[in-house]
């Protein structure tokens, strides 16, 4: 999937639901996917310095989010860039470093079926987020079914995680669920200033 299918389709709602105050970005990855992380994150630090250069943006309100290949690259920037943004939010990804260097609020939405991208990894990235955030094992239910928060997290590092089993994409389980756009939307309005040291 694109970024002119998450434009067109699968997050085209997005900037509805944020409200006028966000602006959204849909960036194209070089060639078919998100898989030469050092490109992309050049990427990403052009986008990031053009937008905050150009633009009244409040850098402490600077999110990610991404489908697929695209939510493994928005893990990655939560690993590789986390001190640039306040959340992030990725959609039937995985973590793609063995060793990750800094820390976002997430969250994290998977099918349990998903047969592109099995959910075992999605829940291991969110079992490293758990760790490197300070979570706990205890949830809260919350928003869609199939949506919980972590308790315990640092108060600036929430973990979410919602597991569903919509069929979505050739009824692979791997795509964009309905309650995404709403899901992504509350989540990262929930996310205040970074109160990081």
């Amino acid at each position: 999937r694109s970024h002119q299918t998450m434009h067109d389709s699968d997050a085209s709602h997005l900037a509805d639901e944020l409200g006028r105050r966000y602006a959204v970005a849909y960036v194209k990855s070089l060639g078919p996917g998100f898989d030469q992380p050092s490109d992309q994150l050049r990427i990403f630090d052009a986008l990031y310095a053009h937008l905050t250069g150009n633009y009244c943006i409040d850098t402490e309100q600077v999110f990610a989010l991404g489908h697929s290949s695209g939510a493994a690259f928005s893990e990655l920037l939560a690993c590789e860039r986390g001190s640039r943004l306040r959340g992030v939010a990725a959609v039937a990804g995985a973590l793609v470093l063995p060793v990750c260097a800094e820390r976002s609020a997430m969250l994290l939405i998977h099918g349990e079926h998903d047969a592109v991208v099995p959910v075992s990894r999605g829940r291991a990235g969110r079992d490293h987020f758990l760790q490197a955030n300070g979570c706990g094992s205890q949830t809260s239910p919350l928003g869609a079914p199939g949506c919980v928060s972590y308790v315990g997290c640092e108060p600036a590092l929430p973990v979410e995680w919602c597991e569903h089993t919509e069929p979505t994409y050739q009824n692979t389980n791997h795509g964009w669920p309905a309650p995404a756009i709403a899901e992504i939307a509350r989540f990262f309005g929930t996310l205040g200033r970074d109160t990081r040291p």
